[in-house]
């Protein structure tokens, strides 16, 4: 009788180490998994567009890999209400090298709040931020 309650023992020890190793592995592959999205989200990240501003005034957008960028509007970030202009023309950066945007052409715009009122231009001290989308490209079929 002993030795069937050592044996019921014995099995019971090794299904709960069994259990115990299955949770850990679930967990390190739980880790692993969430790991690897907020590496994959960096890596995206590095390839977006990034904004700067000289003292001047003028915007300069760039990005660490090449276009396309197609970049529509240029929006007015930070405390205050929303702004935003759209660009006359579409601007396309197809490379690493960016474009600038002058802040004659920043004063050119239309700038509208979010009901869509006209309203000034921002100040040469304002952080700007552009909108943009990434285009698809279609393949050429001969």
């Amino acid at each position: 009788m002993n030795t069937q309650n050592d044996s019921s023992t014995h099995i019971a020890l090794k299904t709960a180490r069994r259990a115990q190793w299955m949770a850990g592995i679930a967990l390190v592959l739980l880790f692993a998994m969430f790991g690897m999205g907020r590496i994959h989200n960096s890596l995206k990240d590095m390839n977006l567009p990034g904004v700067s501003q000289d003292g001047e005034g003028n915007l300069y957008v760039n990005s660490t890999s090449d276009g396309p960028f197609v970049i529509t509007h240029i929006q007015i970030v930070g405390s205050g209400p929303q702004r935003v202009a759209a660009l006359s023309e579409l601007l396309a950066i197809v490379d690493s090298n960016g474009m600038k945007i002058s802040r004659r052409q920043i004063v050119s715009m239309k700038w509208r709040n979010y009901l869509g009122n006209e309203v000034a231009t921002p100040n040469p001290d304002e952080k700007l931020t552009v909108l943009y989308f990434r285009p698809e490209r279609a393949e050429s079929v001969k």
